[in-house]
């Protein structure tokens, strides 16, 4: 797979760097809002650089990836066909690939090693599948995976590494989202929903609740 990538901040450089861990992608485009910072980093790894619209439309890329970065106000990581910035945080993303009126199928993102496991805790209750491994920043990050069993660096996990057994994904909206609505003040009642997934018996619901102050 050819990947054009939009948005040239902190974490666009990960990207690029851990591109090297896996074979079925190539990083091949980048585009920014500030298209002076596009082409410093198409410089940096040998790319071309292209504007956010060209790079949507162009063939250079088969798909795109929309990261964070302090030039593009996008706080979501999407990859698909067509693009969409995700608003509601890592996990949220990575569900959304769950539910087909989401018209998502793939979702590729680099974060935090617990955000990863509760994602593969509700893609195992959607029945979906997952591949990731770990990216370790520096030496102290290395020590501690050590020190919790972990010898081999370069270990590709998938979903079944990550959650072995029965498992529940319970998730209550603060905020609203793209699944629940955030927390409601009705007056001597707080309202909240919550996405309620368990694997095993095929449950997918949300749960409306109410309590009093």
């Amino acid at each position: 797979m050819r990947l054009g990538i939009i948005g040239c901040g902190n974490i666009s450089e990960t990207y690029f760097e851990c591109q090297n861990l896996f074979n079925n992608f190539k990083i091949v485009a980048c585009s920014d809002i500030n298209f002076e910072l596009a082409k410093k980093t198409a410089e940096k790894y040998n790319v071309k650089a292209l504007s956010v619209d060209d790079i949507l439309s162009s063939q250079e890329g088969s798909s795109s990836s929309i990261t964070s970065g302090s030039s593009t106000g996008i706080t979501g990581i999407g990859l698909a066909s067509t693009t969409s910035s995700i608003t509601d945080g890592d996990v949220s993303g990575v569900i959304s690939v769950g539910y087909p009126d989401q018209k998502i199928d793939i979702y590729l993102g680099i974060g935090g090693a617990p955000e990863g496991v509760l994602a593969a805790a509700a893609l195992k209750c959607l029945d979906c599948q997952m591949q990731g491994r770990l990216y370790f920043q520096n030496t102290d990050e290395k020590n501690r995976a050590k020190s919790l069993g972990i010898t081999d660096f370069n270990k590709k996990y998938n979903i079944k590494d990550m959650v072995k057994d029965d498992v529940i994904f319970c998730a209550t909206g603060v905020t609203d989202g793209e699944f629940v609505n955030g927390i409601k003040d009705q007056g001597d009642l707080y309202y909240c929903e919550t996405l309620a997934l368990h694997s095993s018996s095929n449950t997918n619901t949300i749960i409306k609740n109410t309590n009093k102050k």
